[in-house]
């Protein structure tokens, strides 16, 4: 079940970016998000919600001519649909339309959307294995995947859940105040970019002169190497750990290092531009934030 309300922020340290003249990056992002559970019957619930997510980019070295990003937002607004068809088997569909750039403008290139509609099976009270399919772009751009869901409580103080491919989790219970254990987890999206200094200079719009000192002829634009949308993805594991501070609120800390992290500038066309990929250099991620679970039979709280 998603939280009642959840906030976040995340620190990534400075790096160097990969081919780009000594240029440095550090990345802070931030997350907001609230759900409301209706119950529409005995064996249906509604929950619609809405969520912010941000990327803050701080930049140092920065070479000649160099036109930054310092921010990247995206907004969605989900809404799960769940239903139990008996007691052992359910049924679940989840849309979340959103937007996503740098919010310098308003165009349709920032819509996006993501689907997931999952079957599941709980053949007792301490297993639930689910599958389904989805479309989402936490891999930086709209991707159809499989969807495994698997949650295991075989006793009151561990839990192993993964939810593939978005995260995977393995947690210990102390008492009913504390849980520690080991997370995964996958987050990216793809962003349009309305930045005046990029899209209304060369090449994304044509120059009223032309640099002598390169190739290129400067006064026609060039579609095909025009950063139109910024796609962004990482993979990260690491420790995390909890404490109830009441009721059902916690409080959360995450210390652990990216496995994998892309960006990817793309033209209007949606394909990468020359030099725009970068794998950028794994480092270590702090998060914290506070959750308010929804209050559920048998949990601390509840």
């Amino acid at each position: 079940m998603p939280p009642l309300v959840e906030v976040s922020a995340q620190y990534v340290p400075e790096s160097e970016v990969p081919g780009a003249g000594g240029l440095h990056a550090q990345v802070s992002s931030y997350d907001a998000a609230f759900n409301v559970p209706l119950t529409l019957g005995k064996s249906t619930f509604l929950i619609p919600g809405a969520q912010y997510h941000a990327e803050s980019v701080s930049f140092s070295e920065t070479p000649e001519g160099f036109k930054p990003l310092r921010a990247l937002h995206s907004i969605d607004v989900p809404v799960l649909l769940a239903h139990q068809l008996s007691d052992t088997w359910a049924l679940a569909f989840r849309i979340w339309p959103g937007i996503a750039g740098d919010f310098q403008g308003f165009d349709g290139a920032m819509l996006r959307i993501g689907a997931l509609a999952m079957g599941s099976w709980t053949p007792s009270e301490t297993l639930t294995l689910g599958g389904g399919a989805l479309s989402s772009y936490s891999f930086g751009e709209l991707l159809p995947l499989p969807v495994v869901y698997v949650d295991w409580k075989p006793e009151r103080w561990f839990r192993a859940e993964a939810s593939l491919p978005f995260f995977a989790s393995a947690i210990f219970r102390i008492g009913d105040r504390f849980e520690v254990g080991a997370l995964g987890d996958v987050s990216g999206n793809e962003y349009a970019i309305q930045d005046s200094e990029i899209r209304d200079t060369y090449p994304c719009a044509a120059s009223d002169n032309d640099d002598p000192a390169t190739p290129a002829d400067e006064t026609r634009k060039d579609s095909e190497n025009c950063s139109d949308h910024l796609a962004y993805s990482s993979i990260t594991a690491g420790g995390v750990a909890r404490v109830r501070i009441v009721s059902t609120v916690w409080a959360t800390t995450f210390l652990g290092r990216t496995l994998f992290r892309r960006s990817e500038f793309k033209n209007p066309e949606g394909d990468t531009i020359a030099g725009g990929q970068t794998d950028l250099p794994n480092e270590i991620v702090f998060r914290a934030g506070l959750v308010f679970r929804i209050p559920m039979p048998g949990e601390p709280g509840s």
